[in-house]
């Protein structure tokens, strides 16, 4: 996803209103100031290859708006020429500098009204062919989930996670994360949930893997519940309980609680989950990843990649 810098349409738009609000009576700094500023901006809107999407790398095609702006641009110059051409003239009309008669009179020019109607067409066809265009662009805004920066979603969510965290972690893991956020961002909840149980799944085979000294479930592919009974019964051999609030204790009730609620409802084909039920699972698929990287640091652990044999 690319973030679209749209005030510089804002700024074409604002410029084009006044090319539009020229008239036979304005004073030179208006028409000067208009054209000279509509030109730039255009210059700029048209610096574009068209080869390549407009807007850092956004794909809008803007073909037929091109066109329309270079015949603009074209009808800018030309009429920022003649403007020249009339206000040089210094007649006792016409002031050279300002284009008045007494301070602060307007006085109808008509051969700057010669000029304003080509302007105002040419300006017109622009303006409907990139309204037009710009109607097809993939564009949309997107409301705030919570207290989470939408910006932060969509391309740092990864962030969240602790530097020892991203240290151990996967590609895997940390792209599913990534994910997972943009899923939150876009309002698509079920999706979120699901590359956030992802992440977390394949963490905790491979944290089970560390620590587990002899584990009832072997498969490499295994669900959470089965990860989840390796672990308790680590714990049992650990601490002689089957539950407590040290660290494995605690990651183990993370992932309880991850697969009561979620995991089996978000696999099913018809589960559709809520913006509430997303937010709640991304948060736990942190608490769960920086626990168990914790753990895992507190045993002196630095790497969950299995040795080669």
């Amino acid at each position: 996803m690319i973030q679209i810098n749209t005030f510089n349409l804002y700024d074409l738009g604002q410029v084009l209103m006044r090319v539009k609000s020229l008239r036979s009576d304005s004073y030179r700094s208006e028409w000067f100031g208009a054209l000279t500023d509509a030109m730039l901006r255009l210059e700029s809107f048209l610096d574009v290859d068209p080869t390549v999407p407009l807007y850092r790398g956004a794909k809008i095609d803007i073909t037929h708006s091109r066109r329309a702006g270079e015949d603009l641009l074209s009808i800018v110059e030309g009429s920022l020429n003649s403007a020249n051409e009339v206000f040089s003239k210094g007649n006792q009309q016409f002031a050279p500098v300002f284009g008045l008669g007494k301070i602060g009179e307007r006085i109808d020019n008509p051969e700057l009204a010669k000029l304003t109607s080509p302007l105002l067409s040419a300006v017109r066809i622009f303006e409907t062919n990139l309204d037009a265009e710009l109607a097809e662009a993939p564009t949309y805004f997107i409301s705030q989930v919570g207290i989470f920066s939408t910006k932060d979603l969509l391309s740092r969510a990864h962030k969240k996670l602790s530097e020892g965290s991203l240290k151990l972690c996967s590609q895997f893991v940390i792209d599913d994360v990534k994910m997972s956020g943009s899923c939150l961002a876009m309002h698509q909840f079920t999706a979120c949930g699901f590359h956030a149980l992802r992440a977390i799944e394949d963490i905790a085979r491979k944290y089970s893997k560390k620590i587990v000294k002899t584990p009832r479930h072997k498969e490499d592919f295994l669900p959470l519940g089965p990860v989840i009974n390796n672990l308790r019964e680590q714990l049992e051999l650990e601490e002689s309980v089957k539950s407590s609030d040290s660290s494995l204790g605690l990651i183990i009730a993370y992932m309880v609680r991850v697969k009561n609620i979620f995991r089996n409802p978000i696999m099913h084909p018809e589960m559709v989950l809520e913006e509430d039920g997303a937010k709640e699972v991304f948060d736990l698929a942190f608490l769960i990843i920086n626990a168990i990287t914790r753990d895992l640091g507190g045993r002196g652990v630095d790497s969950l990649e299995s040795p080669v044999s």
